[in-house]
């Protein structure tokens, strides 16, 4: 996948209603690798996958023109995006009619993610505790990536230097120590607040309502990691679940001792997972980053 083919791969999902605009899959393309299948130079099918260090990747825009489906090309796409991650634990949200494939490709059903979205319902400010204090992500906060990559039980300091350079975000600080942080990104049909990461339920929850509040008759979406209490918070706060997904990985997970925990995904594609078996890297399992395009290296082979 190449800049070029981003007009005909935004059209393709724009087919299927998927809610990306077209600065969405240039943000993704900037951040991961990606395989398009052409049919007389249009394209008509597309992958893409996110490396986070050399143990973990997610997959994800895999979508194949209607009248291709059938024919066995997303399985061939999955195969050869699965041969390049060689070595790598991959995590992907399957919708139902994908989750049956990845399955016979040796996925495991390792948990559930809660899209909720609709207009922002008007909502108060969140009520803090002594010693909590609600602020603006500063130049003086890079140490935050450190904490969503222990969070995510990966690398995730090229993500959030992308999203701090370019979107709006809070921290939530307790006697002046950072115990969440939280994004509110443009996407789609209007707003995402993603990623939010925290110490506990609590802190998400005040992150996120500030997010509410500020964006109150907008519309507005969350993408909740596996918590169903979090998910019926914010249905009963007005965001009602419109969705879900099945999470599924391909290979062991890492395991953190750290308390951090991402509450809601920066996206779907980019997607976290709840850590719960340890990471079994296998063979080849520290070989670098490679370029896909034209690479015949064992590593990325």
């Amino acid at each position: 996948m190449e800049e070029t083919d981003l007009d005909d791969a935004w059209n393709l999902s724009q087919r299927f209603l998927w809610p990306h605009r077209r600065e969405d899959r240039a943000f993704l393309l900037e951040l991961g690798e990606g395989l398009v299948a052409e049919v007389d130079g249009r394209v008509r099918a597309t992958i893409m996958a996110f490396r986070y260090g050399p143990a973990l990747a997610t997959v994800g825009i895999v979508i194949v023109d209607k009248w291709m489906q059938g024919q066995g090309v997303a399985r061939e796409l999955m195969l050869d995006v699965m041969a390049r991650l060689k070595g790598c634990t991959i995590v992907l949200q399957a919708t139902p009619s994908g989750a049956s494939l990845y399955a016979k490709l040796g996925f495991e059903d390792i948990g559930l993610l809660y899209q909720h979205q609709g207009i922002a319902p008007a909502a108060p400010q969140p009520t803090l505790s002594p010693g909590e204090r609600i602020r603006s992500i500063g130049s003086a906060d890079s140490h935050l990536a450190t904490l969503y990559s222990q969070a995510s039980c990966s690398d995730r300091s090229d993500l959030a230097k992308a999203l701090f350079a370019q979107e709006k975000g809070i921290v939530l600080t307790r006697d002046d120590t950072p115990v969440g942080f939280a994004m509110l990104r443009q996407f789609g049909k209007g707003w995402c607040i993603a990623p939010v990461v925290a110490i506990d339920l609590n802190a998400a929850k005040a992150l996120i309502l500030h997010w509410v509040a500020v964006n109150t008759d907008r519309f507005t979406r969350v993408d909740v990691a596996g918590d169903e209490v979090l998910s019926k918070w914010l249905t009963e706060l007005g965001l009602p679940q419109i969705s879900g997904t099945q999470t599924m990985a391909h290979g062991g997970l890492p395991t953190s001792p750290k308390a951090y925990k991402v509450f809601a995904v920066t996206a779907h594609a980019l997607g976290e997972h709840k850590a719960s078996r340890r990471l079994n890297l296998g063979p080849g399992g520290s070989h670098a980053r490679k370029c896909w395009t034209g690479c015949h290296c064992t590593s990325c082979l």
